[in-house]
């Protein structure tokens, strides 16, 4: 079992995708011990949800039932950007996105 100590220090939404990374290698880990059938599935939905509201896209996940960790990491993940621009030594203004990444 691997665990992970969180600091204080760290950005807030850098650990809990810390953690949700932790706890999945722990349920893989586990389910190898126990000799059961493990699998994991990765998704890179960087251009396939450029279009998509993420309320909309959380919603659809847990309606097929994407529940705790990997939904927290995901709600995680997609909360709180604020992309800039730059140019040269010009700096956009940040804009909250609701939706892509």
């Amino acid at each position: 079992t691997i665990s992970y100590q969180m600091k204080s220090s760290g950005s807030e939404r850098g650990n809990q995708q810390l953690v949700a990374v932790v706890s999945l290698v722990n349920m893989v880990v586990e389910g190898l011990e126990n000799r059961n059938h493990t699998m994991s599935v990765f998704l890179d939905l960087s251009k396939a949800i450029d279009c998509v509201d993420h309320k909309t896209l959380l919603d659809k996940l847990e309606s097929h039932g994407i529940r705790g960790v990997p939904l927290d990491w995901l709600s995680s993940f997609l909360s709180h950007r604020s992309p800039v621009v730059q140019i040269s030594y010009q700096l956009s203004k940040p804009v909250n996105l609701n939706y892509g990444v």
